[in-house]
């Protein structure tokens, strides 16, 4: 669950196919000019990129992605997982994961799954009995999902809300 970026991607790669900085640099550049990529300490061309991504056997996308996008596709993941756990009844383990979730949405201001992390807490305390807190939660999605449009999500909340009060 390692968010990394581009500099500690390509270190891990080399590191991890036993190179050395001589080696991964080659002839096109000097293993000083590796180093300071690696310590994010320079910008790359995108020439060069595709030369590292040739030399450590990885895609240009895997280089080229930022943190936020890396961030995007691990909540997304850690969401499913937790909508699985709370389908298995496994309310603990769902909300535990979904804090740490939650957690990574604010350091990268992901609102869209930030919205489904409080949905799915208003989900398990629904499930608890606790009208109260579910309420909460489901209003505090409602508000992430206004904010992103998400007119199938928006009536979920109402109607949920609307069953708490009911």
């Amino acid at each position: 669950m390692n968010i990394l970026s581009l500099g500690e991607k390509i270190k891990k790669l080399r590191k991890e196919k036993n190179m050395t900085l001589k080696e991964l640099a080659g002839d096109r550049i000097t293993a000083a000019q590796i180093s300071h990529i690696e310590r994010d300490k320079s910008h790359t061309s995108y020439e060069l990129l595709e030369y590292l991504s040739e030399r450590l056997d990885v895609s240009i996308d895997y280089l080229l992605e930022t943190k936020e996008m890396q961030s995007k596709k691990i909540t997304d993941n850690l969401i499913l997982e937790s909508e699985i756990y709370i389908k298995k009844g496994e309310l603990d383990d769902a909300e535990k994961e979904i804090h740490q979730i939650i957690e990574i949405c604010e350091e990268y201001d992901l609102s869209e799954n930030y919205g489904k992390c409080n949905y799915l807490l208003g989900n398990i305390y629904l499930k608890r009995k606790d009208s109260r807190k579910a309420n909460f939660y489901f209003e505090k999605a409602l508000f992430y999902f206004i904010k992103n449009d998400d007119k199938k999500r928006i009536f979920e909340c109402y109607m949920n809300s609307a069953d708490i009060y009911f």
